[in-house]
Protein backbone atom coordinates (compact mmCIF):
# COMPACT_ATOMS: atom_id res chain seq x y z
CA UNK A 1 0.00 0.00 0.00
CA UNK A 2 1.27 3.53 -1.13
CA UNK A 3 1.05 6.44 1.54
CA UNK A 4 -0.42 8.79 0.95
CA UNK A 5 1.71 11.84 -0.46
CA UNK A 6 -0.38 14.64 0.75
CA UNK A 7 0.22 13.58 4.72
CA UNK A 8 4.11 14.46 4.31
CA UNK A 9 3.16 17.82 3.04
CA UNK A 10 3.29 20.79 4.75
CA UNK A 11 -0.10 22.44 2.44
CA UNK A 12 -2.35 19.66 3.14
CA UNK A 13 -5.74 20.48 4.47
CA UNK A 14 -7.08 17.53 6.78
CA UNK A 15 -11.11 17.02 6.20
CA UNK A 16 -13.12 14.19 7.94
CA UNK A 17 -9.84 13.28 9.73
CA UNK A 18 -8.80 12.73 5.95
CA UNK A 19 -4.99 14.49 4.71
CA UNK A 20 -6.33 15.95 1.01
CA UNK A 21 -4.32 18.27 -1.11
CA UNK A 22 -4.65 22.05 -0.96
CA UNK A 23 -5.58 24.69 -2.85
CA UNK A 24 -2.57 25.99 -3.39
CA UNK A 25 -0.44 26.46 -6.34
CA UNK A 26 2.33 23.95 -5.05
CA UNK A 27 -0.38 21.40 -4.45
CA UNK A 28 -1.77 21.79 -8.15
CA UNK A 29 1.92 21.23 -8.89
CA UNK A 30 2.50 18.18 -7.32
CA UNK A 31 4.15 15.26 -9.07
CA UNK A 32 3.44 12.70 -6.49
CA UNK A 33 -0.66 13.44 -6.19
CA UNK A 34 -1.23 12.30 -10.03
CA UNK A 35 0.84 9.03 -9.19
CA UNK A 36 -1.09 8.47 -6.05
CA UNK A 37 -4.57 8.72 -7.56
CA UNK A 38 -3.86 5.98 -10.57
CA UNK A 39 -2.92 3.80 -7.61
CA UNK A 40 -5.60 4.61 -5.77
CA UNK A 41 -7.65 3.42 -9.39
CA UNK A 42 -5.96 0.26 -9.78
CA UNK A 43 -7.20 -0.87 -5.90
CA UNK A 44 -10.99 -0.34 -6.46
CA UNK A 45 -12.85 -3.70 -6.51
CA UNK A 46 -15.14 -1.97 -9.23
CA UNK A 47 -15.11 -0.75 -12.28
CA UNK A 48 -17.66 2.21 -14.19
CA UNK A 49 -19.85 0.53 -16.50
CA UNK A 50 -23.20 1.59 -18.26
CA UNK A 51 -25.14 4.66 -17.04
CA UNK A 52 -27.93 3.81 -15.23
CA UNK A 53 -31.25 5.68 -16.84
CA UNK A 54 -34.24 4.34 -14.67
CA UNK A 55 -35.37 3.87 -11.59
CA UNK A 56 -35.61 0.11 -11.67
CA UNK A 57 -32.37 -0.22 -13.21
CA UNK A 58 -31.46 1.19 -10.08
CA UNK A 59 -33.32 -0.69 -7.55
CA UNK A 60 -31.68 -3.93 -9.63
CA UNK A 61 -28.32 -3.18 -8.67
CA UNK A 62 -26.68 -3.47 -5.50
CA UNK A 63 -23.35 -1.25 -6.02
CA UNK A 64 -23.61 1.63 -8.25
CA UNK A 65 -20.87 4.07 -9.26
CA UNK A 66 -21.64 8.08 -8.31
CA UNK A 67 -19.11 10.70 -9.50
CA UNK A 68 -16.24 7.96 -9.55
CA UNK A 69 -16.92 6.26 -6.16
CA UNK A 70 -18.57 3.28 -5.10
CA UNK A 71 -21.92 3.62 -3.53
CA UNK A 72 -24.43 0.83 -2.40
CA UNK A 73 -27.76 1.32 -4.06
CA UNK A 74 -29.12 1.84 -0.46
CA UNK A 75 -27.88 5.09 -0.44
CA UNK A 76 -30.36 6.13 -3.20
CA UNK A 77 -33.16 4.07 -1.73
CA UNK A 78 -33.25 6.75 0.86
CA UNK A 79 -32.84 9.96 -0.70
CA UNK A 80 -35.27 12.08 -1.80
CA UNK A 81 -37.03 10.98 -5.18
CA UNK A 82 -36.27 14.67 -6.87
CA UNK A 83 -32.30 14.12 -5.98
CA UNK A 84 -32.30 10.77 -7.39
CA UNK A 85 -34.55 11.38 -10.50
CA UNK A 86 -31.81 14.48 -11.12
CA UNK A 87 -28.52 12.31 -10.97
CA UNK A 88 -30.76 9.51 -13.19
CA UNK A 89 -31.41 12.85 -15.50
CA UNK A 90 -27.73 13.81 -15.36
CA UNK A 91 -26.32 10.47 -16.15
CA UNK A 92 -23.91 10.96 -13.23
CA UNK A 93 -24.99 6.82 -12.02
CA UNK A 94 -23.40 3.96 -13.36
CA UNK A 95 -23.09 0.44 -12.89
CA UNK A 96 -20.61 -0.94 -10.82
CA UNK A 97 -18.75 -3.62 -12.97
CA UNK A 98 -16.48 -6.07 -10.80
CA UNK A 99 -13.00 -6.42 -11.69
CA UNK A 100 -11.74 -10.00 -12.86
CA UNK A 101 -9.00 -11.00 -10.45
CA UNK A 102 -5.42 -12.17 -12.56
CA UNK A 103 -3.88 -15.12 -10.73
CA UNK A 104 -1.38 -13.18 -7.93
CA UNK A 105 -3.68 -10.00 -7.29
CA UNK A 106 -3.94 -9.38 -3.29
CA UNK A 107 -6.96 -6.95 -3.87
CA UNK A 108 -8.91 -8.66 -1.74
Amino acid sequence: MIKNPCRSCSFHTIYRNRHEHGYSKQCSDCKKLPLHKEYLKTQRKYEVGEPITNIQDLINETWVMWYGRTKHVETFKSMQLRTVLYFLNNGSLKKAVPKQMKKGDSLW
